[in-house]
């Protein structure tokens, strides 16, 4: 089985990124000034013939959150290469909660497992530009 856990700040869609991979509703998400996740939870799924485990956790900066999230991801670090860490990050100016949330994060997960670490941005449909042609894509034959 496949494990993702979903690591970032509040309200960056982490939730909703959870439901999509799943291709159902499984963890809360709505629009609100409090966080929605203020647990650890965990949705399991076959996608495109694999099992999948997603793990939606809290906000890394939520009072209470690290005290959580620090004993799982130390537990599923000892697991070999069956877990992704997925380090959502709104598409947004890097505010200085994204960027605490964003600095905590690769904290929490040191070196080692930054090599199992992606990126993921999301809310890319509120940005107002096409990003292929704001950056095309560079050849290798011009490099």
């Amino acid at each position: 089985m496949l494990s993702l856990v979903l690591l970032g700040g509040s309200a960056v869609g982490k939730s909703s990124v959870g439901n999509t991979i799943l291709r159902r509703r499984v963890f809360a998400s709505r629009p609100s000034l409090r966080p929605v996740t203020t647990r650890i939870e965990e949705g399991t799924e076959e996608v495109c013939g694999r099992q999948v485990s997603v793990v939606d956790t809290p906000g890394i900066l939520n009072p209470g959150a690290l005290d959580l999230i620090q004993p799982l991801c130390a537990q599923y670090l000892l697991q070999p290469d069956s877990v992704v860490f997925l380090v959502v990050l709104k598409v947004d100016r890097m505010s200085s909660e994204q960027s605490q949330a964003l600095q905590r994060t690769m904290e929490l997960l040191g070196n080692g497992a930054m090599e199992r670490s992606l990126l993921l941005f999301t809310y890319g449909a509120s940005l107002q530009v096409n990003l292929t042609d704001a950056h095309p894509r560079v050849s290798l034959e011009k490099v």
